[in-house]
């Protein structure tokens, strides 16, 4: 789910995000906080399944971000699962760049904690316990290289990185998580304005398209054209926030098998960030 809200390839050079720079340098670092609920079809209308909550501190050098996420309702009561995830890193004229992303996933029956350190020549990962591979084919050093964790894939789309006029959604969205890298392509589907309880204003509405680059398991052609095929569109809604900021407030997918998926937020608060943040200091 947490790479659903970074979200749900490439030799792309990302546009620079001025107007969110800008702002951070002459404001100061920010803090946008955001929670989410992921709700799916129940028998009667629909059933919350998982819950998140992400804090992240965006300065204009550096960023840190923690998030957590739980099984709810139903998906709980078969053991759910868990996380808690933090990365941190360097903002750049290009976007976010990653220095460590910490993650630990307690499922109830492998509990796993994930370390991806990103040098500029290299992405080492070390997994406790140990993955069984790498997925076939497992993500090369170039591909893990080009991508980013979830966490900063949410800042960088924060800050709209590769954002242009014809198309303010910015991206490709590219994620290396420790085993998986895989792209979240982002079209310009137009502006509206945005009602909820969490957040009222204008947005950005982003087609999404998930591909998968490497680190998967092994799927023949026809178990990857019935995955393809599953997902009939799937949206992202950012929130256009003063100061050129667009944290996503929802996404949304239809697909054949479970209907229509929503990852929605339920509270969002935005703010100058607290004098005691690491990104205050740098």
């Amino acid at each position: 789910m947490i790479a659903l809200i970074a979200a749900a390839h490439l030799a792309f050079l990302p546009m620079s995000a001025p107007a969110a720079l800008a702002s951070l340098k002459s404001q100061g670092p920010m803090r946008v906080e955001a929670y989410y609920e992921t709700q799916l079809p129940a028998l009667v209308g629909r059933s919350k399944t998982a819950s998140a909550t992400l804090v992240a501190d965006i300065g204009p050098l550096a960023y840190a971000v923690r998030a957590t996420a739980k099984a709810e309702g139903v998906s709980g009561w078969f053991g759910g699962y868990a996380l808690d995830i933090q990365s941190n890193g360097s903002v750049t004229e290009a976007g976010a760049v990653p220095r460590r992303y910490d993650a630990t996933n307690k499922d109830g029956r492998r509990n796993r904690r994930v370390l991806v350190d990103y040098l500029p020549a290299d992405v080492r990962v070390l997994a406790q316990p140990a993955f069984g591979d790498f997925g076939h084919p497992a993500a090369t050093p170039a591909q893990r290289l080009e991508g980013m964790d979830p966490l900063s894939a949410f800042v960088n789309l924060t800050l709209g990185a590769g954002a242009t006029a014809d198309n303010p959604c910015g991206g490709p969205i590219r994620v290396f998580d420790g085993k998986q890298r895989y792209d979240v392509k982002l079209t310009f589907g137009g502006r509206l304005a945005y009602k909820s309880a969490a957040y009222k204003g204008p947005a950005i509405k982003c087609a999404a398209e998930y591909v998968e680059i490497a680190g998967f398991r092994e799927k023949d052609a026809k178990q990857r054209a019935r995955e393809a095929g599953n997902i009939e569109w799937a949206n992202i809604i950012l929130a256009d926030l003063p100061g050129g900021l667009h944290p996503p407030i929802k996404l949304e997918a239809r697909t054949k098998k479970k209907g229509k998926l929503t990852l929605q937020a339920i509270k969002l608060v935005y703010g100058p960030a607290p004098p005691s943040t690491t990104v205050a200091k740098r």
